[in-house]
């Protein structure tokens, strides 16, 4: 989605010494986790089952973005903070259950 404007977002986010912690199907492909594994700050789990919506959500202590991919781009933000904890609290049901990933 960023296209040209990728580069200027890691770069970013980098120097804000944003962390990503992203949840993946066990099936997504090695190349897709390994470039995600590898930038500084991001943590990586897989999880056997569904997880294939086209979606990311992003979680803030005030924010929850909801961002779609197919078959176009729509991001939905909610500002409330209860709504961002309860996503949260989801994200880390998961995660506990999720399979660290480790670069080969």
């Amino acid at each position: 989605m960023l296209g040209p404007f990728y580069q200027r977002y890691k770069t970013e986010g980098q120097s804000r010494k944003v962390a990503k912690h992203l949840i993946a199907p066990e099936g997504a492909s090695q190349l897709f986790k390994e470039r995600f594994a590898r930038e500084p700050r991001n943590e990586l789990r897989t999880i056997i089952g569904a997880l294939t919506s086209p979606t990311y959500t992003r979680i803030t202590p005030e924010l929850t973005r909801i961002e779609t991919y197919a078959p176009q781009v729509l991001i939905i933000r909610i500002w409330n903070r209860a709504v961002a904890r309860g996503h949260l609290e989801h994200f880390e049901l998961l995660w506990r259950q999720a399979t660290k990933y480790t670069l080969r």
